[in-house]
Formats: C-alpha cells, structure tokens, sequence
C-alpha cells in the first residue's frame, strides 16, 4: 500500500544461482527499477548458490537505493544468501526480512547497521602491447 505522492514497491524474485554468470543481468533489473524510483524488494528464498559477484550486486544496488533515496529489501534470504551476508557483514543502505517464520540468524545484522560495505568502480584492465598479448596465449586464464 502506498500514501500520496508514494511509488509502488517492485517485488522482483529471483531464484537459482546468483554468480558472475547471472550477476549483470540481475543488477540491470535492479537498476532499472531503482533508476525509476521505486522501492525494491529481492525475494531470495529460492537462491541456491551466491558467490562474490551476487554480493557485489547487493552491495551496488544498496548504494544506488540509497543514493537515490529509496530502499532495498531482501525477503526471506536464503540459507546461502544469510551465510555471505554473516560472513561479510549486511552492505550500508540494506534491509533485511526473514519473514515472520524464520528467526534472524545469529551474527546477522538485519538493517544495514554493520560493515559498511564499499567497493570501487569496476574499471576495464589497461590495454596491452602486442608483445605481452603474445606473452599470455599461453597463460589463457590470465
């Protein structure tokens, strides 16, 4: 329910793995929301597998929300959602809901009160020269 002047909540549910595969597509859709206004709500109950990218996800969609003055929610975090967060701390700007059925979780802070959470732009790598392009086709995973 909204008052006057209020834009709607998007509820935008998201299941499976959230990894480096996934993670730009599900930060497009946060952001289109966000850039819109709108209060964001991520239901996170059915993720299976998080890693480093979907928590940066987290932590840039949070900075986003916040500099544009609206709010990120994740409801009902999954198991493996509440393990990163336990470990790295609740990103500044991010609110938590367990959901009246689940308890919160021990050492997790349920509204952004912990680490502050910053990471710098991703910037592409410097060019390089052809001799060190060279260099590397044997090191592929470099």
């Amino acid at each position: 329910m909204t008052g006057s002047g209020e834009l709607p909540t998007e509820l935008i549910p998201v299941c499976g793995e959230i990894d480096i595969a996934s993670a730009p597509r599900l930060l497009s859709r946060i952001d289109s929301v966000l850039l819109r206004g709108r209060p964001v709500v991520l239901d996170l109950e059915s993720v299976s597998f998080m890693d480093a990218a979907g928590f940066r996800v987290l932590i840039r969609a949070a900075q986003l929300a916040t500099g544009l003055g609206t709010t990120l929610t994740l409801r009902r975090p999954s198991k493996a959602v509440t393990r990163l967060i336990s470990l790295l701390g609740t990103p500044a700007g991010l609110t938590l809901d367990f959901g009246e059925e689940r308890a919160q979780p021990s050492g997790v802070t349920p509204s952004g009160q912990g680490r502050n959470v910053a990471i710098p732009p991703w910037r592409p790598p410097p060019a390089t020269s052809a001799g060190a392009a060279a260099a590397d086709e044997d090191n592929e995973f470099l």
